[in-house]
């Protein structure tokens, strides 16, 4: 899972966490601000990729709760 700090922060970074087989996460250290946290879960043999996003605020202390429940992905495609 992943944490992406939202607005332009100058070297604010990414933060990252793995996932245990229970489905539990924690991030430490992680600087006050707003956050978007998600989590993808590949394709695997039949079955579709999944994935999850929330947003999270932290402001002076562990955010405790936060639920990220996977759902089944879609496609976006473009030129950048």
């Amino acid at each position: 899972m992943s944490l992406l700090r939202f607005g332009p922060v100058a070297n604010s970074g990414a933060f990252g966490a793995a996932v245990d087989a229970t489905g539990r996460f924690t991030v430490a250290e992680v600087p006050p601000g707003d956050y978007l946290a998600y989590v993808t879960l590949p394709a695997g043999e039949g079955t579709e990729a999944r994935f999850a996003t929330a947003n999270v605020g932290v402001f002076g202390g562990d955010v405790d709760g936060v639920v990220l429940s996977l759902t089944a992905g879609a496609q976006a495609r473009g030129r950048i």
